[in-house]
């Protein structure tokens, strides 16, 4: 029985070849309703957000094991900067929880 977000954790994100704007990866596509945790702030870079999930992910093993994490692309100005999101969850009480277990630098979202 498998939720919505969690895959094997032996999966890796493999970034795919640079190729036209029209074939931006899945994780630029609109995320679906409900709630996410976003992680750190804004990163610069996709590398970057990969870096810092594997990071926190090796750091908090019980909280985001099993989760797939999304990069998620903003343009801020000039630059485009990256938001490192797991989810969506359906209600705001679990993500709050591993957030408050992982602490500073996690928060809730809501999208839609």
């Amino acid at each position: 029985d498998k939720k919505m977000g969690i895959i094997d954790p032996d999966s890796v994100f493999v970034e795919p070849e640079k190729k036209p704007v029209q074939s931006e990866p899945v994780q630029s596509k609109p995320l679906a309703a409900g709630y996410y945790m976003q992680l750190g702030s804004m990163l610069p870079s996709h590398k970057s957000a990969e870096t810092e999930w594997n990071r926190i992910r090796r750091k908090f093993t019980t909280e985001l094991g099993d989760y797939r994490p999304i990069f998620r692309p903003l343009n801020a100005g000039v630059k485009k900067k990256y938001r490192l999101l797991v989810g969506p969850f359906s209600n705001k009480n679990n993500p709050l929880k591993k957030c408050m277990r992982i602490g500073n630098g996690c928060r809730v979202v809501q999208v839609g």
